[in-house]
């Protein structure tokens, strides 16, 4: 079978250096759009799949952004004595989170990141954190305040869950992404 051509659309931004690659994407979707120029798929490397942009070029331009996804850089992400988020149960509609050791939390408020993304923040009674027998699992902290806890909202965690391969930052990538990425 004689392969398909490849249709290539390149696009050049030229930024600073303290510019991550992730914080240009909407500007690059935008340049495509004006020249009518806007693929069905963007392939990338991790510097571009932040959840948010997942969905923003989805829902605003009907991209589906195909890459490996960016990896945890928490500590407790880095080795096996750690819970990392995917460790935490999150009930949406109770708007609630269940710790690895069945603890509630108090406290969800809806947020922003430093970067300004939309953000889920709880919080945890030091009650119920002070005498965990696996705090250490969770934070390095003193013991002065309960557990604290941010993460995505859930339309980006549903979609970061199924892109680019990775269901969470503790699993490797599936390679089945990877023939697409390598055609083109």
């Amino acid at each position: 079978m004689r392969p398909r051509p490849a249709h290539l659309i390149t696009h050049v931004l030229t930024t600073t250096a303290p510019v991550h690659d992730v914080q240009v994407t909407d500007t690059i979707h935008q340049a495509l759009a004006e020249r009518d120029l806007l693929p069905a798929e963007h392939f990338v490397d991790s510097g571009y799949t932040e959840a948010r942009v997942l969905v923003s070029a989805h829902r605003d331009y009907g991209i589906e952004i195909v890459g490996p996804v960016q990896g945890s850089a928490a500590w407790q992400a880095k080795g096996d004595d750690g819970f990392t988020q995917e460790s935490f149960t999150i009930d949406w509609q109770a708007q609630e989170v269940s710790c690895p050791n069945g603890k509630r939390s108090r406290v969800w408020s809806a947020s922003n990141s430093q970067t300004q993304a939309a953000v889920i923040r709880v919080w945890f009674s030091i009650n119920d954190c002070r005498p965990c027998p696996v705090r250490s699992k969770c934070t390095r902290g003193t013991g002065s305040i309960g557990g604290r806890l941010t993460f995505k909202n859930r339309e980006e965690l549903d979609l970061a869950g199924i892109k680019g391969g990775v269901l969470n930052d503790s699993e490797e990538p599936d390679p089945g992404w990877e023939p697409d990425f390598e055609t083109y």
